[in-house]
């Protein structure tokens, strides 16, 4: 569509910062950070489906909701892998930053609370989140100082879709914003 698809309109008291789209087959699921710009200064993650003719399925749905400031909820991505969603981001419900996911099915939110994927005490940021071999691989960012380095994990593998089990170090050197593909 040459002139986009409104998928939500928040005014302006919020912003809303898509981040990713992932396609099951029948519906895409889009994830964003929902940030509001006076006080409470509250975020959450949220996400909408989406036809393949743009047409928006039902409201939006809330996968993982902020208090107010620093109860940050940031940076969604979003992989489709056989039966449901993996939505990862990071928060800052601990008082720093951690990585937490949660699958969404077309019934809602399976994890409501969140998965804790990457916590820690150094900051972890800014997943990816793939599928391929029955789990979810997910990259994101670790500053456990000045050095940066990225961590895959593996979430889920059959017969235990909420296993979270580190694949170990994958960079050592200062690359941000990785990205994933299935």
């Amino acid at each position: 569509d040459p002139n986009g698809i409104m998928v939500e309109d928040q005014g302006s008291f919020a912003r809303v910062l898509p981040r990713g789209v992932a396609f099951d087959g029948t519906s895409f699921l889009i994830p964003w950070w929902w940030s509001r710009v006076n006080p409470p200064w509250d975020e959450k993650i949220q996400a909408v489906r989406v036809s393949p003719d743009g047409a928006v399925l039902r409201p939006p749905t809330t996968i993982s909701q902020g208090g107010s400031a620093p109860d940050a909820r940031r940076t969604p991505a979003v992989a489709f892998g056989q039966t449901s969603y993996l939505v990862a981001w990071y928060d800052r419900r601990t008082g720093g930053e951690d990585v937490y996911g949660a699958r969404v099915t077309s019934g809602g939110v399976l994890d409501p609370s969140g998965i804790p994927i990457a916590a820690g005490p150094d900051l972890e940021w800014y997943p990816a989140v793939a599928f391929g071999a029955d789990q979810f691989l997910v990259v994101n960012d670790q500053h456990p100082s000045i050095v940066e380095h990225r961590v895959a994990l593996g979430v889920g593998r059959p017969g235990s879709q909420d296993a979270v089990h580190r694949l170990g170090r994958l960079l050592d050197r200062d690359e941000r914003f990785g990205l994933v593909a299935s």
